[in-house]
């Protein structure tokens, strides 16, 4: 176990000499020390002898370079002051109630993922395909083969997708308590995801499963908030959440648009949704009827499509909510292969592009960076969002949906672009 100055530069550059890992104890700091493992993971620890045991303890002070060296020689040095002061300093940051899986999950999910655009999805996982198995281990004890057990049987039905999802959550949330103090290693950090190539859904609808779903939308028993977020999705191209989680403060009627923040975008960035009539008439709809009901119910809430928790608290309909409600109508509208939400932007796009929509038009509807920022010239010099573009492209898409809906679309190439 080496003693070393320890400077950023050379954290930067250290390795692990040993076939697991290698400590390396911080020549100015008493007990720190930086553990460096063989697949190069790096976590700050902390060696001390327990004024109420009398026994070596090891604490995990963080990972770096998320914790600082600076940091971390900090939090090292306070915890001298309070060893020094007898104060047990195992006790007072391992004594927080978190003994299983299930514990853990119940922190990180106040902490860390209420906080994230993706909270929805990454619950749902946990309680369908995580809770049941690892809830109830204990945190000491698990292992990489609890983890194999819930993602293997997914990769072997052909659930590729969510197999490697179900993995991330598992090991997003184990990294977050190494990096909190409440694993001091994370025994799933060597392992790589279920399934190395994920199958990419090529799913689009045709005219006439466009007009069927339609045609049986008022048998689908979706509630009105539902249904109003489905057909709007077909008038944005938006993500799911992004509909389902607005706030009236996104919508600007005047302007005909919504305004989503970074925090709710896939991509960080601002982005505004050209509202074409359709959209504008379901919205005015929506939110006079929201009025009527916060009013009735004597409630006050930021979003447009308000749900009721047990404690009678407003909280905003999810993405996942009406993910599950079109899956429930998949019997409904009897095509002969089930969509999600998320193929009705592939359905836009590609129409959009068989009536001769440019590439980077659809790209813009879309919000898709890749192709409207891939080069230097636009990602650098080109400060241009095609708003303009974007909306004539939706309306045009609107046009033609009504023809698909009526029964009187002809497919025909655009005004000035060659057939």
């Amino acid at each position: 176990m080496p003693r070393v100055q320890l400077t950023a530069r050379f954290c930067d550059a250290a390795k692990s000499t040993d076939a697991v890992q290698t400590d390396y104890f911080d020549a100015d700091t008493p007990g720190l020390a930086l553990r460096v493992a063989k697949g190069g993971r790096k976590t700050w620890s902390y060696l001390f002898t327990s004024p109420a045991t009398g026994k070596r303890t090891r604490m995990t002070l963080g990972t770096y370079p998320a914790t600082s060296l600076s940091a971390a020689r900090g939090k090292a040095l306070t915890m001298t002051s309070n060893v020094e002061d007898g104060v047990d300093v195992a006790r007072q940051v391992k004594g927080t109630g978190i003994v299983t899986v299930g514990d853990l999950w119940r922190r990180f999910d106040a902490q860390h993922v209420a906080n994230l655009r993706s909270a929805g999805d990454i619950r749902s996982r946990w309680k369908k395909h995580i809770e049941p198995s690892l809830a109830h281990i204990r945190l000491a004890d698990l292992k990489r083969t609890d983890v194999t057990a819930i993602s293997s049987p997914l990769a072997a039905a052909g659930k590729g997708i969510m197999a490697n999802r179900v993995f991330e959550t598992v090991r997003l949330m184990t990294r977050w308590a190494v990096n909190e103090g409440y694993l001091e290693t994370n025994p799933i950090s060597e392992m790589k995801r279920p399934v190395k190539v994920e199958s990419v859904r090529e799913r689009a609808l045709s005219t006439t499963e466009i007009k069927t779903i339609f045609d049986c939308l008022p048998d689908a028993s979706m509630s009105a908030d539902t249904e109003a977020v489905f057909r709007l999705l077909w008038l944005t191209g938006c993500r799911v959440s992004e509909i389902a989680e607005l706030a009236v403060s996104e919508i600007h009627l005047d302007q005909r648009e919504l305004v989503l923040p970074p925090e709710r975008v896939k991509n960080g960035k601002m982005f505004r949704v050209p509202l074409v009539p359709g959209a504008v008439a379901i919205l005015e709809e929506v939110l006079a009827a929201r009025e009527r009901r916060l009013e009735r119910l004597g409630l006050q809430s930021p979003w447009v499509f308000t749900t009721l928790s047990r404690e009678g608290a407003s909280k905003p309909l999810v993405g996942h909510a009406v993910a599950k409600a079109v899956n429930r109508s998949q019997a409904v509208f009897k095509l002969h292969e089930a969509f999600t939400c998320h193929d009705i932007r592939r359905t836009i796009a590609t129409h959009l592009a068989e009536t001769g929509e440019p590439p980077i038009h659809i790209a813009a509807v879309l919000n898709h960076l890749s192709v409207t920022k891939a080069s230097v010239t636009f990602k650098s010099y080109v400060h241009y969002a095609y708003e303009k573009e974007k909306r004539a492209a939706l309306e045009r898409w609107e046009a033609r949906l009504r023809g698909i809906i009526a029964g009187t679309d002809n497919v025909l190439p655009m005004v000035g672009v060659a057939g």
